[in-house]
């Protein structure tokens, strides 16, 4: 009797150990843009929702226009753009092949962010703006008149890359127009002007790499002056250096190893693979490197509101002012 019993017991353990591991989920949604649904192995039919699970046997089904940004159980990311039905067991072949190591971390950090407990990324950077002060920005006496989208209380900022994205906007009582252009100056250290630049737009798509900066790549002096007829501090930034790390030294092997291995791990070009980009770079202290994988991954999908939040939580942690994507980069 007692070794029927032991049996049935067994039986039993190994049967719901099979039903909880198939109950494991296979991904979970990081972002999700449009009305997209899931359809579940059981037969039911719901909406899709950031943070939501998926497991094996589900079918997505992803709407016109839809973006749904997808988190393995290893880590690894996936993309679903495709309108139609897309069996999760296929999505997981497709990720089976890709590497998995230092992407995971920054990765799990996007999927605790977007998951928080306490409400919603949004909820958070705006508290912390407004304990940073980071709400607005008013222009005191004599004070300067336009503020570069980098950490206000310093004047140097260190890039790994050589294409970056330049963002600016005008201080509250700043007495410039809407509609008035801005020049765009940049210096060597020697003092020279080895570019001009004109534009209607508040920011500006660099490439250090050109002709013109590539001479002047290790060091440069960048200032923005508001067109006007009778230019102030009040209507020009301060001067903000940018100084290229140098892959060379020693000390930043590690940093160049850990980028090349992201850029095996992820698809860079992808929405996902930008912000895990714009994470690490966060973390290594190359704000402007961030703030650029942040912008291209938000111009590319508009519509995913959790990279909007991201974005604004990474200002506001880093002491930057708030600044609202309106229209796109003109390119150097």
């Amino acid at each position: 009797m007692k070794t029927i019993i032991t049996y049935l017991t067994i039986v039993f353990l190994l049967f719901t150990g099979n039903i909880a591991f198939s109950q494991t989920y296979v991904f979970r949604v990081l972002a999700n843009k449009g009305n997209n649904q899931v359809k579940r192995s059981t037969g039911s039919t719901e909406g899709l929702k950031t943070g939501a699970t998926l497991k094996a046997g589900d079918q997505l089904i992803a709407s016109n226009g839809a973006y749904i940004g997808l988190m393995h159980k290893t880590g690894k990311t996936l993309e679903v753009r495709k309108a139609g039905v897309t069996k999760v067991n296929d999505l997981e072949k497709k990720v089976a092949s890709r590497k998995t190591g230092v992407a995971a971390r920054y990765q799990q950090y996007v999927l605790n962010k977007i998951n928080e407990e306490d409400g919603s990324i949004r909820n958070n950077y705006r508290k912390n703006m407004n304990a940073t002060g980071a709400v607005s920005r008013k222009l005191s006496e004599g004070e300067n008149g336009i503020d570069f989208v980098l950490p206000t209380d310093e004047n140097k900022v260190s890039v790994y890359n050589s294409k970056l994205i330049l963002r600016w906007a005008k201080k509250e009582r700043a007495e410039i127009a809407d509609d008035i252009p801005y020049v765009i100056t940049i210096k060597n250290i020697f003092d020279e002007v080895v570019y001009s630049k004109e534009t209607t737009n508040t920011s500006l798509e660099l490439d250090l790499e050109s002709k013109e900066l590539i001479e002047s790549i290790d060091l440069l002096v960048v200032t923005i002056d508001a067109k006007v007829s009778e230019p102030s501090a009040g209507t020009r930034s301060k001067s903000y250096a940018i100084e290229k790390v140098d892959l060379e030294d020693e000390d930043n092997a590690k940093l160049k190893d850990e980028v090349e291995k992201i850029k095996a791990e992820v698809d860079v070009n992808s929405g996902m693979g930008k912000i895990v980009l714009a994470i690490f770079y966060d973390e290594n202290k190359l704000l402007l490197d961030a703030l650029t994988q942040y912008e291209q991954a938000i111009r590319e999908n508009p519509g995913v509101q959790d990279f909007q939040d991201l974005y604004q939580e990474f200002l506001a942690k880093n002491n930057m002012i708030l600044s609202p994507l309106g229209g796109s980069s003109e390119k150097k």
